[in-house]
């Protein structure tokens, strides 16, 4: 069976929320994801790169986290402590 990939990249950012102690949500994680979706509609990137919330990465104190697949070859990069001033408008 053939495997078609959509998207020439995922970013999956964690947009989970804990009551108690660290989390993205509270980081500020979601706008992260309105931010890099107008870059992505804004740049004519619809179609190749998909930008969609996750559950918990598993990094909570890092957050907010992202991971971008495939980066550089098959694998995938992840990124923490992201901040809404890292997307490019």
């Amino acid at each position: 069976m053939e495997q078609h990939q959509p998207y020439e990249k995922l970013i999956s950012v964690c947009t989970n929320f804990r009551e108690e102690g660290s989390c993205c949500a509270k980081r500020g994680s979601k706008d992260i994801v309105e931010a890099l979706k107008d870059y992505v509609k804004k740049n004519g990137l619809k179609g190749k790169i998909r930008v969609a919330r996750s559950g918990c990465l598993g990094l909570c104190e890092m957050g907010p986290n992202i991971a971008v697949y495939p980066d550089g070859g098959s694998s995938g990069t992840w990124y923490k402590g992201v901040q809404i001033g890292d997307v490019r408008a």
